[in-house]
C-alpha cells in the first residue's frame, strides 16, 4: 500500500489548530482586490487591531510587485530583523504565467497568514505565501491547478453546529469561485508542505537538496563534492494525475530557472536556463528516506540516467 504524503497548508508562523472559532474571526484582514476597468489591479493585507498596511501587492505595466512594510513586520514580531529577507522598495514577484486580471489576500488558518491569490485572465490561479517571502526573499509565484475561476472570498472552514444550531468553523480560509457560482476552497489544491529533501549520494559524486513548498514552488541545490554550492534553480512542479497529488508515487512535470553553469543539462553562461522535465516520488520504506526517478527532462537529481532512482532523504515533512 502507498504511503501518503501529507498534505497540508501550515504557515511558517500560524498553524491551524483543532480548536474552533466563529465565522467572523477577530483581527480578520480587510483584503480587496480590484477589476482593472474600475482602477489599478492591487491588493492590500491590513495586520493588528491598528490595521496597520503589512504588505501593498500591485499589477504595473504588465509587472507584478509586492510591497512589505518592515516597521510593521518588525513591531509585531512577525519575523526578527536579522531574518528578514525583503528589499524596502517593491520586489517583482517572478514567474506571473499570463495578463493579471485581479489580486487578492486572505488568511489561512485561526491567526494572521496572509497568501496572495493572483486571478488571470484565462482563469486560472496563481498563489503566494506571503510570510514565507519575509522569512525567505523567495517572492515567485506559484500555481494551483484550478480553471475557469473568476473570483475569491474568504470565509470559515470546516462548519461544525452548536447545540443551539449557531455554526462555528475550525479555520478560516479562502473560497476561488468558478464561472458557474461554485466556490472551492483552495487548501486542498496546496502542494507538499515545505517538503525538503537531502541527498543520500555516493562519496565522490555531486549532491542535491530539493525543497518543494505547498505553493508548488521547488528549490534544486547542487553541491560539490567538498560541500560548496554551485548552483541553484528555483521553479514549480505540477502533478501529472490531478487525482495523485498526495501519495508518494505520483509523478510531477517541473518548470525551474537555473543560476549558475555546473548543472547537468548547462552549456551556457550567460542569464537564465530553463529546466524542464518529469520526476516519479516512490514510496519509502521508513518514513525517512525516499526514492525519486528522473523520467524525461533536463535534470538527472543525481542520477546517471533517466529512469534511474535516486535516494534521498526527507527532512521537511514526514510520510504516514
Amino acid at each position: 500500500m502507498n504511503k501518503i504524503i501529507v498534505f497540508a497548508l501550515v504557515a511558517i508562523f500560524c498553524a491551524v489548530c483543532v480548536s474552533c472559532v466563529n465565522k467572523s474571526k477577530s483581527g480578520n484582514n480587510d483584503a480587496k482586490g480590484t477589476e482593472p476597468e474600475q482602477g489599478p489591479v492591487e491588493a492590500y493585507y491590513l495586520f493588528g487591531e491598528e490595521n496597520d498596511t503589512l504588505v501593498k501587492v500591485f499589477y504595473e505595466k504588465n509587472r507584478l510587485y509586492m510591497w512589505c512594510n518592515k516597521d510593521v513586520v518588525l513591531k509585531n514580531n512577525i519575523v526578527f530583523e536579522e531574518s528578514y529577507r525583503l528589499s524596502d522598495e517593491p520586489t517583482e514577484i517572478w514567474d506571473v504565467k499570463g495578463n493579471v486580471k485581479k489580486l487578492y489576500i486572505g488568511d489561512i488558518g485561526q491567526d494572521y497568514n496572509p497568501i496572495l491569490c493572483v486571478l488571470y485572465e484565462d482563469g486560472k490561479v496563481g498563489i503566494m505565501q506571503v510570510y514565507g517571502a519575509i522569512l525567505t526573499g523567495d517572492t515567485g509565484l506559484g500555481r494551483l491547478n484550478m480553471n475557469d475561476i473568476v473570483d475569491f472570498r474568504e470565509g470559515g472552514g470546516g462548519p461544525i453546529e452548536g447545540d443551539d444550531g449557531e455554526v462555528f468553523y475550525e479555520y478560516n480560509t479562502i473560497y476561488a469561485i468558478d464561472k458557474n457560482g461554485v466556490e472551492h476552497e483552495i487548501m486542498p489544491y496546496f502542494g507538499p508542505e515545505h517538503l525538503s529533501l537531502l541527498p543520500c549520494g555516493e562519496e565522490g559524486k555531486e549532491n542535491y537538496r530539493l525543497s518543494f513548498s505547498s505553493d508548488w514552488k521547488m528549490t534544486i541545490e547542487c553541491y560539490w563534492i567538498d560541500g560548496s554550492l554551485t548552483d541553484v534553480a528555483n521553479g514549480f512542479f505540477w502533478p501529472v494525475d490531478n487525482e495523485c497529488v498526495t501519495s508518494a508515487g505520483c509523478t510531477y512535470r517541473y518548470e525551474a530557472y537555473q543560476h549558475g553553469v555546473a548543472m547537468e543539462s548547462s552549456e551556457s553562461d550567460s542569464g537564465l536556463i530553463l529546466l524542464m522535465g518529469e520526476f516519479t516520488f516512490n514510496d519509502p520504506e521508513d518514513g525517512i528516506n525516499v526514492t525519486l526517478t528522473p523520467n524525461d527532462g533536463d535534470f538527472l537529481f543525481g542520477a546517471s540516467q533517466m529512469g534511474e532512482t535516486v535516494n534521498y532523504t526527507v527532512t521537511g515533512n514526514f510520510f504516514d
